[in-house]
């Protein structure tokens, strides 16, 4: 469900723009890090939906079938859904989209949260099922490549995870919610291979596009991983005002 200008994007507090401004940790600027790769040459084959040869240069059309179910199907299902997952029912959730996924089998917005929901629930080998699916139905699309890499941090396979989660990176239309949670899954995976200064460099970068508590808190104990106690004190508070 692609909802912008949610709770994630509120404002800043003043302390969180001075940290902000006046750290050399920053990393590269928005530009860089989403700049689109070289364009197709002209002579490039394509197929008959607009990609090139190679995935990580392709970009995909906008695409509406992860958030929305069938037609035939209530039009708030995927909301209802999303706020089961929220409150932490997972067994209603998965439920809910197992219901809807009888008589619509190949539901892209259906398979990436049963993918999503048995990733949570340790019943990996149960997710990879769906996400083989999703690969089928929708191979060049970010949310499976967001799908994928979160199974397989969830797995513990962090360099697996980096590899689907960085490829969102190279992507042009990338909706913010799915970068979001890239960016975060991302720095987690890198976090959990004690890449710690490849962490604060993408989180600082993300939290000025997608200001977060989680990433905050994630800030938090980077810092206190290297070493800099004032600094994460002063992520932690920030992810408790933005979490009040």
């Amino acid at each position: 469900m692609a909802q912008k200008g949610s709770r994630d994007e509120e404002q800043r507090s003043p302390a969180q723009g001075d940290l902000l401004g006046e750290r050399g940790h920053e990393g590269p600027s928005s530009e860089e890090e989403t700049a689109a790769p070289p364009a197709d040459s002209p002579g490039e084959e394509v197929d008959d939906r607009g990609y090139g040869l190679d995935e990580l240069t392709r970009v995909p059309p906008k695409n509406k079938a992860f958030d929305s179910p069938p037609r035939d199907l209530p039009r708030d299902l995927v909301d209802r859904i999303e706020e089961l997952e929220a409150e932490g029912e997972l067994y209603g959730a998965l439920e809910m989209v197992d219901e809807g996924l009888v008589g619509h089998e190949l539901a892209p917005a259906l398979l990436m949260r049963r993918v999503r929901i048995l990733a949570r629930l340790r019943r990996f080998d149960e997710a990879e099922e769906p996400l083989r699916t999703l690969r089928l139905v929708e191979p060049h699309a970010p949310e499976v490549s967001l799908a994928a890499g979160m199974l397989w941090f969830r797995k513990g396979l962090y360099a697996e995870a980096e590899r689907e989660l960085r490829a969102i990176s190279f992507r042009d239309e990338v909706e913010d919610r799915v970068r979001r949670e890239a960016e975060f899954y991302l720095a987690e995976s890198l976090n959990r291979m004690s890449r710690l200064d490849e962490a604060v460099e993408l989180l600082h970068t993300s939290v000025k596009r997608f200001p977060q508590s989680r990433a905050f808190q994630l800030l938090g104990r980077l810092y206190d991983r290297r070493g800099s106690p004032e600094e994460a004190s002063i992520m932690f508070r920030i992810a408790r005002e933005m979490g009040s």
